[in-house]
């Protein structure tokens, strides 16, 4: 069910991400799945080429992108969201579907979230 597997956390390498700025995550992992939220602050604006590179080199591939609201449970204000193939899968009405991970950047490029869920 659980595709790379041998990156274990999932998505654990966000943590790894401009560390000394992240104003606050969590994350609940169990052995069925589990899922991981990351908040970055930082005075210096984050650039999306430097984010996409880390991304890439991590091996998440991106898919899309879209600018968003504010809204959703995780969604703390507006920005460009960028959605990637995390490698990942999780479980839908009974079926694997590929686990995306989320990255929203701000509108004044200060702010980051990270969203990614996997499993059952």
């Amino acid at each position: 069910m659980l595709a790379g597997c041998s990156k274990l956390p999932p998505a654990g390498f966000w943590k790894n991400f401009d560390s000394r700025h992240i104003i606050n995550k969590t994350s609940q992992q169990g052995l069925g799945g589990g899922h991981r939220t990351i908040y970055w602050e930082n005075a210096a604006k984050y650039k999306d080429s430097d984010i996409l590179k880390f991304a890439a080199d991590n091996e998440w591939t991106l898919i899309s992108s879209k600018t968003i609201t504010a809204g959703e449970s995780w969604v703390k204000y507006p920005g460009k969201m960028y959605i990637f193939d995390s490698e990942w899968t999780k479980v839908v009405n009974g079926k694997d579907q590929v686990a995306y991970g989320y990255l929203l950047v701000s509108t004044d490029h200060t702010k980051l979230t990270f969203y990614h869920s996997w499993g059952k």
